[in-house]
């Protein structure tokens, strides 16, 4: 008990680290280029794409400088209230919640963007992850 007692501050700062980072990968981020086949098919794959998308996502794994952080910290966060999501809907727009801090989104087959910037992403599994260099933040589809 006096342990977590210990904890707690040293969670909190790692997490307004993480928060600050999170926020700037999300600020610098830059679109990257992906091929493209034809018109028709494309649309087709992306509106198929977007509907199976589409739902809320919370974090499970976050990676700042190359230091991944603990799943027990992620849920000693989500303890204290403070989470990471990311709605997606499927006409294409959504929000995304770091710690609190919420800000609009828009999204297609490509990339995920907010006022500041177009981020690419990958997703497998039901698993959403935007990555930048060595930093990267990895959401599952919530239930």
């Amino acid at each position: 008990m006096e342990s977590n007692k210990r904890l707690i501050p040293v969670v909190l700062v790692a997490l307004v680290t993480s928060l600050l980072i999170s926020s700037a990968i999300f600020r610098s981020c830059s679109t990257s280029g992906m091929g493209s086949g034809s018109a028709q098919s494309a649309h087709t794959v992306a509106e198929e794409s977007l509907a199976k998308m589409a739902g809320r996502y919370e974090i499970v794994a976050m990676v700042t400088e190359g230091k991944q952080t603990t799943p027990e910290d992620l849920e000693l966060l989500k303890g204290k209230g403070l989470t990471c999501t990311i709605t997606l809907e499927a006409d294409g727009t959504g929000t995304l919640d770091l710690f609190g801090e919420q800000t609009g989104l828009t999204w297609d087959e490509k990339s995920i963007s907010t006022a500041e910037k177009s981020m690419s992403y990958t997703y497998r599994d039901d698993q959403l992850i935007v990555a930048d260099g060595d930093s990267s933040l990895t959401f599952s589809r919530a239930a």
